[in-house]
This record gives structure tokens, C-alpha cells and sequence, in this order.
């Protein structure tokens, strides 16, 4: 247990029993009462918590290709997501090498939780790399972002459906191999079932709607499966990310949830026996969630720290290219993207 979770324990304590609780609840946030040496420890749990998976690496023929495709300008990217409709991803792979054979430059990787961006190993994009799934992800999100912007869609009125299925379903689809995915008015079961129980609850109580990231073969009696990570719209509006900015504590709540109770289902099916040891891996388990509003997407980062408390983090952030001007932030939205699927491989196991 951290050294300072229990200034956050006595500080909870005297909220409920204020007179006015719930409005002291409302505005108790934990950076108030921490120092600056408790936040840099609070900071450090998340840095090693994503030490330990690895976040920032990701597969050697996925980092080739985001470095290849960086390395590209404008004209070159529009003219690879557009020819592999006709070519494949084999095709375009090959084309990336010609266009890369005179290029040298020392490549910068974005790296989150870092202000700064370290220094990448320059790797040679290799032509049996189209084989790999995530290089397929990579091309495949290229292709269609360039078709997306053929067609006009981002200058045109989108719902919140509208963009689901023409944007976030392709963005998203990298994590088709660890988990699956519930798109629309979906409501969260895990988050419904711990406000049914809420002592302050409404007997109506229900969850939040979203999308949701689950497992069905881990959780075969739930009606979507075993819940592990969601997708909060804020709306589709640009001035709606505002809204993704100044409030994230609903999306919090139901990674908390979620987080409780894969907890409980995984002490229950092991007859309680293994507690002590799934206390000590709770911290390891990361719930990563996103918030997308219009053609930007958010992502937070949800962690247990003990005694019931949980903390989160905002990890990065990213838009959707509009325009060809903009399609060179493919890569970045790849990059994040993949990154967030390091953070889902230990769930799928």
C-alpha cells in the first residue's frame, strides 16, 4: 500500500460523515491533499505499471512500418492508402520500400507518458512484414482514411452512429484479435450492477452507454461477455470535446467497475484461496477506456492502488485526419492505438 493512500483514506472518512457528504464527495479530489513527492509516487506506479507490459514497444514489423510510413510525405501516403484497394497490403508494402530506398533520417518515436521523444532504432521496413496482423492494421487504417476523405464523410453531418461505423470501428479494429466489440446503445453491465447496490441508488439505476470491450468466452453467462474496456461517446460535435476535457469521472466509474468485478469473478473461481495473490496482481491489471468526441479520441487509464481506492490517467490523445493534409496522423493514431492493444494482450490470456 502506498504511504500516502492513507491521507486519501482519512480524508474519504470524514467526507461521509459530513452533514453534506455527497457535496463534499463531489468536490473531494485526491491531488488536493497530496504533496508533490506523493503525486511523483503516484505518477511512478503508473510508469511501472507500464514498464512491465512494455506499453510504448510494440512488434519490431509494426514499428517498421510506422517508421517507413513517417518517413513518407503527403502525396506518397495518399498514393499508398489508395492503391491497396487494387494492390493489397503486399502490394503497398513493396511500393513503401521503393519509395524508402535513397531515404535516410533519424526518426523520433512518440513515447507516452514523456514530454520529450526519445531517439528510435532505425529499422528497414522488410517485405514479408505485410504478414504480420498489425502491419495489416497500420495499411489497412491508411486505406481507408483515404477513402473516408474521398468520400467527404468528415465535412459532412455525422451522428454519434454515424461516426461509430465510418471511424471508430476501422480505429478500433486492432483489438479484433483480444477482445470483442459491442457498438451502440450498450449499457454496461458491471457498472449497472454496482449502482443497483449502491446504497444511494435509484431503484431504476442503469449503466452508461457505450461501447464495450469484452470477452464472451470469459464470461459466457453475461449477456456481452466479460467486460475489460469501453469507448465513451461525448458526442459528435466538435465543441463537445470540452466535454471529454473537463469530465471523465462516468468513464472512470465503469473501469472501476469493470475492474471489480473481474477481481471478484477471478477470487470466486479460485474458492477464495488466491486472494492475497490477486490483491498483489490487482495493480497490474490495467483498464485502459477511451472518450471520443467528433473526430477526436481520448484515452485514460484506470488503476487499482488499494483499500478500495482506484486513480486514473490521461495516456494521449489524438484526431482523426479530416483532410489529405492530415493524413500523416495515421501513424500517430496506429501508434496509439496499438500501444492501448499492449495494454489488453495480459486480459486475452
Amino acid at each position: 500500500m502506498p504511504t500516502w493512500l492513507p491521507k486519501v483514506m482519512k480524508k474519504h472518512e470524514t467526507a461521509i460523515l459530513t452533514t453534506d457528504a455527497s457535496h463534499e464527495l463531489a468536490h473531494f479530489g485526491v491531488p488536493d491533499i497530496l504533496s508533490n513527492a506523493d503525486l511523483s509516487s503516484l505518477k511512478l506506479m503508473f510508469v511501472t505499471a507500464l514498464n512491465e507490459i512494455s506499453w510504448t514497444s510494440l512488434e519490431p514489423a509494426a514499428e517498421r512500418c510506422l517508421q517507413a510510413l513517417g518517413k513518407l510525405n503527403t502525396k506518397q501516403l495518399q498514393s499508398i492508402g489508395e492503391m491497396v484497394k487494387e494492390e493489397g497490403i503486399h502490394g503497398a508494402v513493396v511500393e513503401m520500400i521503393k519509395m524508402l530506398a535513397d531515404f535516410k533520417e533519424p526518426h523520433r518515436s512518440p513515447r507516452l507518458f514523456s514530454d520529450d521523444e526519445d531517439i528510435a532504432l532505425q529499422l528497414d521496413f522488410l517485405e514479408e512484414d505485410f504478414r504480420h496482423e498489425d502491419v495489416g492494421y497500420i495499411i489497412e487504417l491508411l486505406r481507408y482514411m483515404c477513402e473516408m476523405i474521398q468520400k467527404r464523410i468528415p465535412q459532412r453531418h455525422n451522428s454519434e452512429r454515424d461516426i461509430d461505423l465510418f471511424v471508430k470501428r476501422h480505429v478500433f479494429s486492432c483489438m479484433d484479435s483480444i477482445v470483442d466489440s459491442h457498438f451502440g446503445e450498450v449499457v454496461s453491465r458491471a457498472s449497472r450492477e454496482r449502482r443497483t447496490s449502491a446504497q444511494d441508488s435509484c431503484e431504476n439505476a442503469e449503466g452508461y452507454h457505450i461501447w464495450l470491450f469484452t470477452r464472451h468466452d470469459l464470461g459466457k453467462e453475461l449477456p456481452w461477455g466479460r467486460e475489460f474496456s469501453l469507448c465513451e461517446r461525448a458526442g459528435s460535435r466538435i465543441s463537445n470535446d470540452k466535454k471529454v476535457l473537463s469530465n471523465t469521472l462516468r468513464v472512470q466509474k465503469t473501469l472501476r467497475d469493470m475492474h471489480q468485478s473481474l477481481m471478484e469473478t477471478i477470487t470466486a473461481a479460485g474458492g477464495r484461496h488466491f486472494l492475497k495473490k490477486v490483491l498483489h496482481a490487482s495493480p497490474k491489471l490495467l483498464m485502459p477506456g477511451f472518450i471520443s468526441s467528433s473526430f477526436s479520441i481520448h484515452v485514460l487509464l484506470v488503476v487499482y492502488i488499494g483499500a478500495g481506492f482506484y486513480t486514473s490517467v490521461k495516456l494521449a490523445n489524438f484526431d482523426i485526419p479530416e483532410s489529405y493534409g492530415e493524413i500523416g496522423e495515421v501513424v500517430k493514431v496506429a501508434r496509439i492505438m496499438l500501444q492501448t492493444k499492449v495494454s489488453g494482450i495480459p486480459l486475452a490470456h
